[in-house]
């Protein structure tokens, strides 16, 4: 049996998948046992704890009172959200310099060139250290912030004005709504009105 080759191939394969077992079973053992030595516990009921720890920016409510699983879904979320800006933030400008290396336009096409050679072409890890040396190196600090108008700049970004809720949102809007409503009516009044009389009424200043 030992000369077929086959036969030998299986044993092989056999004593590896045996081997491979024995490690992780020892890597197992060795785990539980350390952190058993140590009185530390494994599990999911951490997810109830309270978190004691703030995030920046959420999609939904969150207070450093709330609990890991509360703070683990803001995280889910924010990198959901972040992740479908950039798709759309990279198709777009994936398209746009894809439209420009093709361009009869030689300034356009050898910008949208260089660019493809500059950042394309340079590994991902490279470009990630580069922006972070920018952003805390040469951008100042938060309490140093340059301001640009109604807007800071500084190491942790860009921060823009944002307006807080208010009672007079829904006026606001209800007033928005009926004045595309009024305009509509209007334009619709003054085209059958020119249709019958040959003349109407001016529509856009009203």
């Amino acid at each position: 049996m030992w000369s077929s080759e086959r036969f030998r191939n299986i044993v092989y394969q056999i004593a590896l998948l045996s081997l491979v077992g024995a490690l992780i079973g020892y890597a197992a053992y060795n785990l539980v046992h350390n952190l058993e030595s140590r009185a530390i516990a494994i599990g999911f009921s951490y997810l109830g704890q309270e978190a004691g720890f703030d995030v920046s920016e959420t999609l939904i409510d969150y207070e450093p009172t709330h609990s890991y699983a509360r703070a683990f879904v803001v995280g889910l979320l924010n990198t959901l959200f972040v992740s479908a800006v950039a798709i759309v933030a990279a198709s777009v400008l994936g398209l746009v310099v894809g439209i420009g290396r093709l361009s009869p336009n030689w300034l356009l096409r050898k910008l949208a060139g260089a660019y493809v050679e500059s950042v394309r072409n340079v590994p991902l890890i490279l470009q990630l250290l580069l922006w972070y040396g920018v952003l805390t190196e040469l951008l100042p600090p938060v309490a140093e912030a340059i301001v640009l108008g109604p807007a800071f700049l500084s190491q942790r970004g860009i921060s823009l004005p944002w307006p807080t809720p208010h009672a007079g949102w829904w006026a606001a809007l209800l007033g928005l709504f009926l004045a595309v409503l009024f305009a509509f009516l209007w334009a619709r009044a003054v085209r059958r009105r020119r249709e019958r009389a040959g003349r109407a009424p001016a529509a856009l200043w009203p």
